[in-house]
């Protein structure tokens, strides 16, 4: 049985992106604030804020070990994140809108 919604409160624009990690503990959201947010399923905090884009987020994907996240934008970038680390190991530019 679901419980009651959590509104998560974090970004200044809509949400595009939302994707959950392969263990279902953290829900990643990229919006066309130009940030990715990690959210702590279990108390819906935001554990953390990925800054790096110059546009709008519109996908998002885990690695299958959870270990990496990638955002795809509006900037025509694709950005590799360490989840260890909230640190941006790769850019990956492009000529053309990007999808992860």
């Amino acid at each position: 049985m679901l419980g009651d919604p959590t509104h998560l409160w974090g970004h200044s624009e809509p949400i595009w992106a939302v994707t959950f990690s392969p263990d279902n503990r953290i829900l990643a959201t990229g919006s066309q604030d130009t940030a990715v947010c990690l959210w702590d399923v279990k108390t819906g905090e935001c554990v953390a804020t990925l800054k790096g884009h110059e546009h709008g987020i519109f996908s998002l994907c885990f690695s299958p070990d959870g270990q990496y996240l990638a955002s795809a934008s509006q900037d025509k970038t694709s950005r590799i994140w360490s989840m260890l680390t909230n640190e941006e190991p790769r850019i990956l530019d492009g000529k053309h809108l990007c999808f992860v």
